[in-house]
């Protein structure tokens, strides 16, 4: 059986499995529909849109902010339609018509075929697109994905709510850091500028100065500022790790080195010498280096090296 596709009854209907974790949210186990036709090539050139439709759904269901049943239906309704070789001004005519019965299918006319655009269905596709490394894309995923979450449409991110978003959610109620949100918003300038390429969106960035300025380090509460592990704090972690060989040896890299847990871990045996190993996997190019074997490490070194794990 081609995939995708299920015949019934002589017509193929286009089919697509929903993920177990999804189903509850989409209260469905599949997408099925007819593609009125007995022709397999026909249903085969049919099937790909729809198909294709279903799966920016279940991206956007992943991504916390999915289009509405009605969106979905509009625009299944326009590709039909279309396969039917119904003019573009009449479809639109049609399902403007279809938009006057109510306020949601108002607004699936206006993510159908006029300029709204729905922020989360194309996160995927973009982290998709992007070269940098796997943890650096997922960590872009995430903080796009909290952005979608907290706007729906292109058009609800204006520069203030933006801003207000970043004051109460992202430093008030998740705490993060000033430079942390400028990472978030950074990645959504960038997402932005993507759906402007790719999904013409029209309306300009609006993530100009929506961080606060950071206040001088002088200026900042004693508690506010990065607390260093004191002698007592290395020997409880020692302590409470001593069940877990693998991380308690981390513990005593780390402190002894001052390399990131991702540094150590990353490690390959011929980066290391008898007196020193060479970080090579940094996550910024000043943090490539030769760090000297400190000898209360020694001993951790040689054995990991034997068994032929260096970190």
């Amino acid at each position: 059986m081609p995939r995708f596709l299920q015949k019934r009854r002589r017509k193929w209907y286009a089919v697509l499995e929903i993920p177990k974790d999804l189903r509850p949210r989409l209260k469905k186990r599949r997408f099925m529909q007819s593609l009125k036709t007995e022709s397999l090539t026909e249903a085969e050139r049919l099937c790909l849109p729809v198909i294709h439709e279903w799966k920016e759904l279940l991206e956007s269901v992943r991504n916390g902010a999915p289009p509405t049943d009605t969106i979905l239906a509009m625009r299944q309704q326009k590709l039909m339609l279309e396969r039917q070789g119904v003019p573009e001004h009449e479809i639109e005519m049609a399902n403007a018509e279809w938009a006057t019965e109510t306020n949601e299918l108002a607004e699936a006319y206006l993510v159908t075929h006029g300029d709204w655009l729905v922020l989360s269905e194309h996160v995927s596709e973009f982290a998709d697109r992007l070269t940098d490394q796997p943890k650096t894309v997922d960590m872009k995923r995430r903080d796009l994905g909290k952005f979608a979450k907290r706007f729906k449409y292109a058009h609800d991110a204006t520069n203030r709510e933006i801003a207000e978003w970043v004051e109460t959610e992202l430093i008030g109620k998740d705490q993060l850091q000033l430079t942390t949100c400028k990472r978030v918003i950074s990645n959504c300038r960038g997402y932005w500028a993507y759906l402007q390429r790719q999904h013409r969106l029209a309306l300009a960035s609006p993530f100009e100065n929506v961080v606060p300025r950071k206040n001088s380090k002088a200026s900042q509460p004693a508690n506010s500022k990065r607390q260093h592990f004191t002698k007592v704090d290395f020997q409880t972690l020692i302590r409470e790790a001593d069940d877990d060989s693998q991380l308690k040896d981390l513990i005593y890299l780390g402190a002894y080195t001052g390399a990131r847990i991702e540094e150590l871990c990353s490690m390959k045996l011929t980066s290391i010498d008898k007196c020193s190993f060479s970080i090579e996997d940094a996550k910024t190019s000043a943090g490539i280096r030769k760090v000297p074997i400190h000898s209360s490490i020694k001993p951790i070194v040689e054995r990991l090296r034997a068994r032929g794990c260096p970190g």
